[in-house]
């Protein structure tokens, strides 16, 4: 590979052993500096985390999604690095194709709604990179379809007076790229974590009723940015199959439209005013599924 000067840097690939040799050895080293100085961060940084567990519990409990949107803008710039490392050594990796089929139980929520929990369904296709005894650094497309509804109702007072209820359904249809790094064990299991980036199409539909008064709200809109961060175990059950078990949480995009609030006086309902409802969508998901890989 060549600069517009003098050569930057070069290889050497001997196909007996498919071994990558930059004539530049730093290359060459930089995994091992990087797990070596890795290997001391993580103890270093599990000392500090231990001392302050409590407040970090107080923490996530208290602000469950801006944590989690902090570990995102992390995870995936390290994700995104690592992945860049393979590619430029990609010449000595063995690349291993996969399949994958997953259930999720799905709680999808937003400000006003924490809609019913759903069983959804979800297909990938990958690509892993073996990248020697620190692991292995996987590529993802994903599909995902998920539906939820919300009903709440308080009935009336004995003397028949004001009643309240409220109603939601909401439809996404997600597209996601997401890389993962498998932690070997040297056992049957695996742990990893992942995050990832995508578009998400999201139909959702409400309606509040509070006596004579009634808000129906309808938003159908387009794709909208979508991400998400997760962790997980694979357990090899075969030599090609790997029952899959994770915990997902995934920020499925901001959602805007317009309402209106309508009065029914017996014989007939005008609307009396309008405005703007806007719903950003999030979802934790516990996922099982399996990897064939080929």
């Amino acid at each position: 590979m060549e600069g517009q000067g003098k050569p930057v840097l070069s290889f050497r690939v001997d196909n007996s052993t498919a071994q990558c040799e930059p004539v530049n050895n730093r290359l060459c080293n930089l995994p091992v500096y990087v797990t070596v100085h890795g290997w001391a961060a993580i103890a270093w940084l599990s000392h500090w985390l231990g001392a302050r567990r409590f407040f970090l519990l107080r923490l996530i409990n208290k602000r469950r999604t801006q944590v989690m949107k902090l570990i995102a803008k992390v995870v995936m710039p390290l994700l995104a690095v690592a992945f860049c490392l393979m590619a430029i050594n990609a010449r000595a990796v063995d690349l291993t194709p996969y399949a994958s089929v997953k259930a999720a139980y799905t709680s999808i929520q937003n400000k006003d709604f924490d809609y019913d929990k759903s069983l959804n369904s979800k297909l990938a296709v990958g690509v892993g990179a073996d990248v020697g005894k620190e692991g292995v650094l996987r590529a993802e497309l994903e599909y995902s379809g998920t539906s939820a509804s919300y009903y709440t109702y308080t009935g009336t007072t004995a003397s028949g007076g004001t009643n309240e209820e409220a109603s939601s359904k909401t439809e996404n249809k997600t597209l996601l790229l997401n890389a993962y790094f498998d932690i070997k064990t040297g056992t049957v299991f695996t742990p990893y974590i992942g995050a990832g980036f995508g578009i998400n199409n999201s139909s959702l539909e409400t309606n509040f009723i509070s006596g004579r008064y009634s808000v129906p709200v309808s938003i159908v809109s387009g794709w909208k940015p979508a991400w998400d961060i997760g962790a997980g175990v694979g357990i090899k059950v075969a030599k090609t199959l790997t029952l899959d078990i994770g915990y997902r949480y995934s920020d499925l995009g901001t959602f805007k439209g317009r309402y209106g609030l309508y009065y029914d006086d017996g014989t007939s309902v005008a609307r009396v005013a309008e405005g703007e409802a806007k719903y950003a969508l999030t979802s934790h998901e516990a996922v099982l599924g399996v990897r064939y890989t080929f």
